[in-house]
């Protein structure tokens, strides 16, 4: 994974708009507001960075938009822009992962999963797009996983055994079809190898806590 993917990355958990929020449920509206304030300044700042040197850097991206104030629409002039040089080089993977990003973030889940599957067509066994791809393919589904996404993350799973991303999903998906004991195993492992204090350990965290067996009622232990 490179800088950029790094950054866009933790941006994808930070969200948690993709498909884990049906699930999950809606964020509170605070909450929501403050990441998704995050989750625009970084992407224009990195796309600016991309069209500008063809290689940005998460540091440089990050005081860029510290400097300069962000609005959706920035970041469709930049959109344009991004599709015009890809236009002119289709070939480019960290693009296409751009672009999809970026529609991701405007909440343009269609026009992001076109984008994830022309990069993930330049590089197939790359995890990160594979979980993504899954990921905007779920929301289009409004939240369904069976099918494509879930082939998608077994592959990305296989490439990366610990991707935090994929064993989320994977685990979300096994939960609905009942599957208790592989989702919790899915949400162990994630609390096991991810940072303790990221979005992902947290979410795994919480899942597992949900499954725990309710408290018997003191009455009960007497």
């Amino acid at each position: 994974m490179n800088a950029m993917q790094a950054a866009f990355a933790a941006l994808a958990l930070l969200l948690c708009t993709g498909a884990l929020a049906w699930v999950l449920g809606p964020l509170r509206d605070a909450r929501r507001g403050a990441a998704h304030a995050v989750a625009l300044a970084l992407p224009l700042a990195a796309v600016a960075l991309y069209l500008t040197l063809g290689s940005p850097r998460v540091l440089e991206a990050q005081s860029q938009a510290a400097a300069h104030p962000q609005t959706p629409a920035d970041l469709q002039g930049m959109v344009r822009r991004l599709e015009a040089r890809l236009q002119a080089d289709p070939a480019d993977v960290e693009g296409w992962f751009m672009l999809a990003r970026s529609h991701q973030v405007l909440e343009q889940w269609e026009l992001a999963a076109a984008a994830y599957r022309r990069a993930l067509a330049l590089a197939p066994d790359d995890a990160d797009l594979l979980a993504d791809l899954a990921d905007a393919l779920g929301v289009v589904a409004q939240g369904e996983l069976a099918g494509e996404p879930t082939a998608l993350l077994q592959r990305a799973v296989l490439a990366a055994p610990a991707h935090p991303k994929a064993q989320l999903l994977l685990a979300t998906a096994e939960f609905r079809q009942g599957r208790v004991a592989q989702a919790r195993e899915r949400w162990q492992l994630v609390v096991q190898t991810a940072p303790a204090e990221s979005p992902a350990a947290r979410i795994a965290r919480d899942s597992l806590e949900k499954l725990a067996p309710p408290a018997l009622p003191a009455s009960a232990l007497r």
